[in-house]
């Protein structure tokens, strides 16, 4: 069918297992427990000839070298052009280490290679095989969830607190995809965010994103994903 929007959406649990280390405050936090699932959420879109893909995954960083290797991997299984293909990640400090950063922690190689890349992988394979011919719906709002985290002192230094006063973007946008048959299929929620609500605690857990995901799951029927915009 010319002129139509195709999509296809998948989720697959990318946990680790208890006992790794959180990234985000120091490199001597360790999970002690699970208290809500990380997942890879991917979106494949198809119009015309052209496919793309949007992941979202529960961890806190995805550099440039390991999007790239990723997005090779993409390419080569699901022959999907490189340039095609976006990740994001929620960036919940309490999930594992993906990349390697002073202060913070090294990048859990084993986790990346057997679970994080592979969970991707698959979450791209079900959503492309699932794909089917949808309308799109936008709509637009904004949300006071997020604060700016810089308060100036009167010496003139910035220090991390909450400055509700200062400057944000409060802008949310969700982008949702309903079949032929007027089932959602998925749904994308865009906002900028510094998912870290729930402090250096000792669980896995996507935090306040993920709660909103499960929401909108429940209300919609549709898998959700969380794609952050600028997060400091």
């Amino acid at each position: 069918m010319e002129n139509q929007l195709y999509v296809g959406v998948s989720k697959e649990i990318i946990t680790p297992e208890i006992g790794a280390h959180l990234f985000g405050y120091n490199p001597f936090l360790i999970a002690e427990g699970i208290a809500d699932d990380l997942n890879a959420t991917a979106f494949v879109l198809k119009y015309d000839d052209v496919v793309s893909v949007m992941v979202s995954a529960d961890v806190a960083c995805i550099d440039i070298p390991l999007a790239d290797r990723i997005r090779k991997e993409i390419e080569k299984e699901c022959n999907i052009p490189f340039e095609n293909i976006m990740l994001s990640a929620t960036h919940t400090h309490s999930g594992p280490a993906t990349i390697s950063y002073p202060g913070v922690g090294k990048a859990d190689e084993k986790y990346v290679d057997n679970v994080f890349i592979a969970g991707i992988k698959k979450a791209v394979k079900d959503a492309y095989e699932s794909m089917e011919p949808v309308k799109v719906g936008i709509a637009v709002g904004e949300s006071y969830v997020g604060v700016n985290r810089r308060v100036i002192l009167e010496e003139e230094n910035a220090i991390f607190g909450q400055c509700p006063w200062a400057p944000l973007d409060p802008k949310m946008t969700v982008v949702s995809f309903r079949n032929l048959d007027g089932k959602t299929v998925g749904n994308m929620v865009h906002y900028a965010a510094h998912g870290t609500a729930a402090g250096a605690n000792k669980e896995f857990t996507r935090d306040w994103p993920g709660y909103m995901v499960d929401r909108l799951e429940y209300v919609s029927g549709g898998i959700t994903g969380f794609f952050n915009g600028w997060e400091g």
